[in-house]
């Protein structure tokens, strides 16, 4: 195993994440098969990755029920066929029995890192599926984000995200979201 694959491996176990390593698509989707319970309902997020190792497909062959707000084979033509497959698939993806999607990178040393345009890719993988499962390339795993990017960083401090903000929460502390700001969430308003 590449010695980055193994590094980043043991640092998302620190972070009581588990990670495997496949040498090919085919393995990478096999052991999503293994994860994944025959029964369980799967949503996605938008992934090349995911389409790469033919998970959906995979999924799909075996019986699952596979939400995909993002199936190309829909042409979104007007408003009414953007909420019946993109929209609501999108919603309804993220609060099923697995989420299934990739990840912009992740750090050697454990750390996920997202751009995402909806929101909704983000909120799948952290709203608490029993089953979360990232794709992630060895092209996507980076020692440190920001020097990969070429940035000298100084000093770095999440002050807003999606919406939030971390205004009078002290470091290493967390709250629970107010009823607003999971309607917030949910509406993809931020």
């Amino acid at each position: 195993m590449d010695s980055a694959i193994g590094k980043t491996i043991e640092a998302l176990g620190r972070r009581l994440i588990n990670g495997w390593a496949a040498d090919d698509a085919a393995a990478a989707r096999d052991i999503i098969l293994k994860i994944v319970p025959a029964d369980a309902v799967v949503g996605t997020g938008d992934s090349s990755s995911v389409r790469q190792v033919g998970a959906v497909t995979a999924l799909e062959a075996r019986g699952n029920r596979v939400i995909n707000g993002f199936d190309l084979s829909h042409e979104i033509k007007d408003l009414q066929t953007h909420f019946d497959y993109g929209f609501w698939p999108m919603i309804e993806a993220t609060i099923c029995d697995v989420f299934l999607t990739g990840s912009n990178a992740l750090t050697e040393d454990g750390k996920i890192v997202n751009i995402d345009g909806n929101g909704n890719r983000v909120a799948g993988m952290f709203w608490g599926h029993p089953i979360s499962i990232l794709v992630v390339g060895k092209n996507k795993i980076v020692r440190r984000i920001f020097e990969h990017l070429g940035y000298k960083v100084i000093k770095l401090d999440r002050v807003y995200f999606a919406g939030l903000t971390k205004k009078n929460l002290k470091r290493g502390k967390w709250r629970f979201l107010t009823d607003k700001e999971v309607s917030m969430l949910k509406r993809g308003i931020f």
